[in-house]
């Protein structure tokens, strides 16, 4: 295939000169070659703006789509989840056709962003396979919606994947990155389409506890009673010491699991859900998504070596299943309570080392800590919490 990609990283803490960094680093690996697309992950400790101008004035013209993170995830150095780091990939060739594309009005209107997208996919030609990065805004984002508006507006068939974007874990403002420019409230995305093959893995690595139940009482994005009981009442059961509060720290250990029946061939059914709020006087749990009344739920709690041993093992079997086919790019996005929350400094050892031992390390690797993942199981793609999504595009 001709197509050659290559990735750099820069951690110096002035925005402008990081982006010029970053952007020169990643043309001199091209060896002259003309830059066909620029993918880019940022901590949003920069000057976003100040960013991008150090980025545009090595790669002026070239076409870039991407967003901000809690922290990057690239070759070479792995995960860093400082306040200033930045990751940006270059492509060039012909083998893969890329298109950025964007919509704005999230908080608006997510549903009519997502039927914006999937109008310029169908509008876009298909060349072979065809895979769709989504990095929406995670503060304004209905992502439940997006996806329903993709699944029912997309006229081909597409492969789903991506993140939604993060900053350094204050909840307040993210940023997306289109062609040249910095945009908040928006969806940005890139359409790759190609005679390639994709892969994926979707691992959470959270273990069930207690019995299945039911959200007997739901409204929008809060679960209000788990049968029949007040959910928060439900909670504290299973949180030491009887407490009055949820605090942010519990929601990185206890979560919730909704369970799909969708293929039984399908190991994997848990969606995790991450709680993020609480209606104390209601005695309600609120969630980052929709949760439909009457869905099974299972209280799921999270164990770093379990989490470990359970990507590291399903990147395994990923790779297994592709033998003799060569891989050309891996795409990681991986949840912001995944990091350094729960492993301290030792996520890159013992998560990231791991996996990336088992390829090349020629191989290029991108990717981000996001506020939440997106990617299909069972063949239905779903919006995911404290999950690991990794694909690999194979020549």
């Amino acid at each position: 295939m001709d197509e050659i990609i290559k990735v750099a990283k820069s951690v110096l803490g002035n925005g402008y000169e990081a982006g010029k960094e970053v952007a020169q680093s990643a043309l001199n690996q091209l060896n002259q070659r003309s830059p066909s697309l620029a993918l880019l992950f940022s901590s949003a400790g920069y000057d976003q703006k100040e960013l991008l101008r150090g980025i545009t004035e090595v790669l002026p013209n070239v076409p870039m789509v991407g967003c901000s993170g809690e922290g990057v995830i690239c070759s070479d150095t792995g995960s860093d989840e400082g306040s200033t780091a930045v990751t940006l990939m270059l492509f060039s060739g012909k083998g893969l056709s890329l298109y950025p594309l964007i919509a704005k009005g999230l908080k608006k209107n997510s549903y009519r962003c997502g039927e914006e997208i999937a109008k310029s996919v169908n509008e876009l030609p298909n060349n072979g396979m065809d895979t769709l990065l989504l990095f929406p805004d995670s503060m304004t984002a209905n992502t439940t919606e997006i996806l329903d508006a993709l699944e029912k507006e997309l006229k081909r068939s597409v492969m789903i994947l991506g993140g939604t974007s993060g900053d350094m874990m204050k909840f307040k403002q993210t940023f997306q990155y289109y062609n040249g420019e910095v945009f908040e409230d928006v969806l940005v995305a890139l359409y790759i389409t190609g005679k390639y093959n994709i892969d994926y893995l979707v691992s959470h690595g959270c273990e069930e506890i207690g019995l299945e139940q039911v959200a007997t009482k739901t409204e929008a994005n809060k679960i209000v009673e788990i049968d029949g009981r007040p959910a928060w009442e439900c909670f504290r059961e299973y949180l030491p010491g009887n407490p009055e509060e949820f605090k942010a720290e519990d929601a990185f250990h206890l979560c919730l699991g909704e369970l799909h029946h969708l293929e039984k061939t399908c190991n994997d059914q848990l969606i995790i859900r991450m709680p993020v709020g609480l209606d104390k006087k209601r005695g309600a749990v609120q969630f980052s998504v929709e949760i439909p009344e009457g869905s099974a739920i299972h209280f799921t709690r999270r164990d770093p070596q379990v989490i470990a041993q359970k990507v590291i093992q399903a990147f395994k079997e990923l790779l297994d299943r592709n033998k003799g086919k060569k891989p050309l790019v891996v795409f990681q996005f991986d949840c912001a309570g995944r990091g350094r929350v729960l492993y301290g400094n030792n996520f890159n050892q013992e998560v990231i080392r791991p996996l990336q031992a088992m390829l090349d390390p020629n191989v290029p690797w991108i990717g981000f800590h996001t506020y939440g993942e997106i990617a299909p199981l069972c063949g239905k793609t779903f919006f995911h919490n404290f999950t690991a999504v990794i694909g690999i595009i194979f020549e």
